[in-house]
């Protein structure tokens, strides 16, 4: 064989080499690119339903509002068919459209039970369980609430309460005493 056909194959093997090299790394760099780009556009879609939230769903806090007996107001059946007629509206409002299907489901829920008192005039049994569970689902919907926070207002419902407890509970279950001073200092 020729030196020259010898050239022109080496030449042909690197070229082929080269133009494979070149391919596989602009494909990598398109699907990086790819990567990137979904990443931006689930980082944008979150950050807007997030604001969208954060805009309607104080309304349905102010209608949920009118449910509660701290407020000074009797609760009446009048009240819970205009409530039922308010949850529909925002239901069919941005802040509807925008809110997980668990939080939509009990909102629906709240809304038939006022629905039901509104008509009967008798208060459904899942009124308040709907209620409550709604609050929680919004709250969890913003970020601003876990679902097993707890309402009790005893000494175990602060931080402190609860790490005290977590302690005492290692020290029966380790069998040796870590002591409260030791954590807690002067206030143990």
């Amino acid at each position: 064989m020729s030196t020259q056909v010898l050239a022109a194959l080496i030449s042909g093997v690197v070229a082929i080499f080269v133009a494979g090299g070149s391919a596989i790394l602009t494909w990598a760099q398109i699907r990086r690119e790819r990567n990137k780009w979904q990443i931006e556009v689930k980082m944008t879609y979150a950050t807007e339903l997030h604001k969208t939230r954060l805009s309607s769903y104080p309304e349905v806090f102010r209608i949920l509002s009118e449910l509660s007996h701290g407020g000074g107001n009797q609760v009446t059946a009048e009240k819970a068919g205009n409530v039922a007629e308010r949850l529909n509206s925002w239901f069919y409002s941005a802040g509807g459209m925008c809110a997980d299907a668990t939080t939509r489901g009990a909102i629906l829920g709240l809304r038939k039970s006022c629905e039901r008192w509104g008509r009967t005039g008798l208060i459904p049994d899942e009124l308040y369980g709907f209620r409550n569970i709604a609050i929680a689902f919004l709250r969890r919907d913003l970020d601003v609430g876990d679902l097993n926070e707890s309402y009790d207002f005893d000494e175990d419902s602060t931080l402190l309460g609860r790490l005290r407890r977590d302690l005492a509970t290692m020290d029966s279950k380790k069998g040796q005493k870590l002591g409260s001073r030791r954590f807690f200092g002067k206030w143990g």
